[in-house]
């Protein structure tokens, strides 16, 4: 509205300012400058649809293709690994706190604020939990936050360009492993 109340006044301005031949051609040609205008807002609007809808679909084929092969590595990976692996395809169980860590060190991309490691008892409860008996450790986890694990400056974010390069470093880490597991 502040937008509309301007214009008024520099036509008002205009007006008052310009000669009287100006007035009266201006009034004259004032439909024809309004259904241009309308036009060019159509116009301008139609390209900028038309626009971030090919950006969406191309945005939405890349990420089928880095789901796709996601889906491949993480098949191989179960295939080759023999911990317990986490939804993101990262092992999350390990025979010590110490291994567990060790792993975190050694794969994370994004630095020891990525993961926790923790002791597990043969309770299964980690030694946050209030019932965790530390004369029976048997085992230990690896707690990971996926994105910042797989190098993502931000945990999370609702935006498609973060999860189209969430799948790009999830897919790059996930090679790194597969290649390593292979070589094992």
């Amino acid at each position: 509205m502040p937008k509309f109340i301007a214009i008024f006044l520099a036509l008002i301005l205009l007006v008052l300012i310009a000669k009287r031949p100006f007035i009266v051609d201006f009034i004259n040609n004032i439909f024809w400058m309004i259904a241009i205008a309308i036009v060019f807002t159509g116009l301008a609007t139609t390209l900028k649809h038309s626009f971030y809808s090919l950006l969406a679909k191309n945005r939405n084929a890349k990420l089928k293709i880095l789901q796709d092969g996601s889906d491949k590595l993480c098949t191989e990976i179960a295939a080759y690994s023999k911990l317990n692996l986490t939804s993101e395809y990262i092992p999350q169980r390990f025979s010590s706190k110490e291994i567990a860590q060790a792993f975190g060190k050694r794969w994370s991309r994004g630095g020891v604020d990525s993961f926790r490691a923790k002791s597990v008892d043969n309770n299964d409860c980690d030694e946050d939990h209030p019932r965790f008996d530390e004369t029976s450790i048997s085992s230990g986890i690896l707690y990971t936050y996926p994105a910042l694990f797989f190098g993502m400056n931000e945990a999370h974010k609702e935006d498609d360009e973060w999860f189209l390069d969430f799948n790009e470093a999830k897919n790059q880490w996930l090679k790194s492993y597969l290649e390593h597991l292979k070589q094992s």
